[in-house]
């Protein structure tokens, strides 16, 4: 595994999305991206 994928942004990030897929907001547009 890459040191990038343990990096704390990323971390951050996937903790993001998860908490968003399970509030059930958008759950397709976090899969996609911030950004959709």
């Amino acid at each position: 595994m890459k040191r990038e994928m343990l990096s704390p942004r990323y971390t951050t990030c996937l903790a993001e999305l998860t908490f968003r897929v399970q509030r059930g907001k958008g759950a397709g547009k976090a899969l996609r991206g911030p950004h959709s």
